[in-house]
């Protein structure tokens, strides 16, 4: 704004100082070339304006929605960590069971689901094995027992 002020002023002094000798309608042309640069650089500056809300304005929407994006961002990565942290514990409780043998254990959580994979000698065991699943999960988390009952190989894990 400081620069149209000085722009306007320095075109009045050198018009002033030109009219000095010029006639009155010399004058009159020279008053309205620069009412209408006046004009002009208001039209000028009113549109910078303008320009310069929209693009803060959408700056602004922006950046709001890369706070979005970051925070999903880390509600997922919150959300992995727990399950990882599930998983570890189920699959601690199981393997540390003194009275159950699973072989080829495979223990996966995704959201409040788990699914135990692998085999177990009898029925019994393949029970036993989600009950030790459900509490070391907590009341929270479902347990999906996908373990098959049979004869363990030589993969046994216990």
């Amino acid at each position: 704004m400081k620069s149209k002020f000085l722009i306007s002023a320095l075109a009045g002094m050198a018009v002033l100082g030109a009219l000095g000798g010029c006639s009155q309608a010399a004058q009159e042309k020279y008053d309205a070339a620069g009412d209408a640069a006046a004009k002009a650089a208001d039209k000028t500056g009113e549109a910078v304006a303008t320009d310069a809300q929209k693009t803060g304005e959408a700056v602004g929407q922006a950046a709001e929605n890369a706070g979005e994006a970051v925070e999903a961002a880390g509600e997922k990565a919150a959300q992995v960590g727990d399950n990882a942290t599930t998983t570890l514990a189920v699959k601690n409780a199981l393997l540390s069971a003194k009275d159950l043998k699973v072989a080829d254990l495979n223990v996966d959580t995704e959201g409040n689901t788990i699914t135990l994979k692998g085999s177990v000698p009898t029925a019994d065991e393949k029970s036993r094995a989600e009950t030790l699943a459900k509490s070391a999960a907590g009341k929270d988390f479902t347990v999906k027992n996908e373990l098959s009952v049979g004869p363990m190989g030589s993969g046994s894990t216990k």
